[in-house]
Parts: C-alpha cells; sequence; structure tokens
C-alpha cells in the first residue's frame, strides 16, 4: 500500500503563491534538486489541480525541448514525463501529458493506494492541497519552505481541515537558505 506525499514549496510566512497569485520558485541549486526531487522519482503518480498542471506540463515539455538548459534539468524533465499524472478538475475531460481526470477523490485515490507501493505524490495547487487535508487523505508532509515573506497570497494552509498530530520524519537544510520539512500523519 502507498502513501499520499502532500509536497510542495511554501515562503516562510506561509504561502505558495504572491499576491498576485504568481508562482515564485525557490532558488535552484543542483543539491536543492537533488534533495527535493528524491520523493518525486520514485512517484507512482503525481496529482495536480488543473491550473498547476497547465502551468508544469508547459514547464516541463518545453524545458526538455531547450537546448539551452542544463543537462541535468533537462534529464529530470525525462523523469517528469514518464510519471503517470492525475488532474483533479471538474472542467477537464482531457489532459495530455500522461495524465487523466479524476474527480471521486476518496474513491480513486483508495484504490490508487491498494494498486502501488510507491507514493502517490500531491504536487498542487492549494485547492488541491486543501482538499486532499480536508478529506484526511494526506499520509506524509513535506514541505520545501523557502526563505521569502511573500505578504500575502495563496496560503497552503487554509484552516478548514481537522486537527492533525504530525511526527517529523526529517529535515533538510539546503544550501539555498531552504528547509525541507518531512512530517508523518499519526492515525
Amino acid at each position: 500500500m502507498s502513501d499520499v506525499v502532500l509536497t510542495m514549496f511554501m515562503s516562510l510566512d506561509g504561502y505558495i503563491a504572491g499576491p498576485g497569485g504568481e508562482f515564485v520558485p525557490p532558488d535552484f541549486s543542483p543539491q536543492m534538486q537533488a534533495d527535493w526531487s528524491d520523493v518525486n522519482v520514485r512517484a507512482s503518480y503525481f496529482v495536480y489541480g488543473r491550473t498547476n498542471f497547465e502551468f508544469n506540463a508547459a514547464f516541463w515539455q518545453g524545458l526538455e525541448a531547450d537546448e539551452d538548459a542544463p543537462a541535468d534539468q533537462r534529464a529530470f524533465a525525462e523523469v517528469m514525463h514518464a510519471i503517470p499524472k492525475l488532474v483533479v478538475s471538474h472542467t477537464l475531460t482531457e489532459v495530455g501529458w500522461n495524465g487523466r481526470v479524476i474527480r471521486d477523490l476518496p474513491t480513486e485515490i483508495a484504490a490508487l493506494k491498494e494498486d502501488t507501493t510507491d507514493p502517490i505524490v500531491v504536487i498542487g495547487g492549494a485547492g488541491v492541497a486543501q482538499s486532499f487535508l480536508r478529506l484526511g487523505l494526506v499520509d506524509r508532509l513535506r514541505i520545501m519552505v523557502t526563505p521569502l515573506l511573500l505578504g500575502g497570497g495563496i496560503p497552503l494552509f487554509d484552516g478548514d481541515h481537522a486537527r492533525t498530530t504530525l511526527e517529523r520524519t526529517g529535515c533538510i537544510a539546503v544550501d539555498t537558505g531552504a528547509t525541507i520539512l518531512e512530517y508523518r500523519v499519526v492515525r
């Protein structure tokens, strides 16, 4: 049986996007990519909301085709293409990029957890993350806290979920100043 791992970037003040909804990526370094990507490369599925899926599909497909991009980033784009994607959407019916639409989260995620031992990685965005938390579907959290104060924007945690006790399972200081925090949900 696999775990559902919520994995997101978050500013120190708790936002995953800026005041205008803009994505603010963490600073990149080879160490950051290695430390952050280890869970992703073992994923059985990635779970996205529609907006985040469309952004990532365009980014990774463009990166793989960009001959000026660093070789390690282009190689990681191949990993991103290969892993099946699940897109939580009420409007889309077809998504491409090795993906399919899901709507009934509790039923479909429970079936997928039984079918695989590799993690189901929830990449985002905020609405999908909050839905998974609200429905009690998250087994582990892996949050990269970036050394930024955005002062507003889209929060990762909206408070509309049950009180949840967590056990810290890891903490990695990254050379970019970010910290990767890992927790297991105590059931």
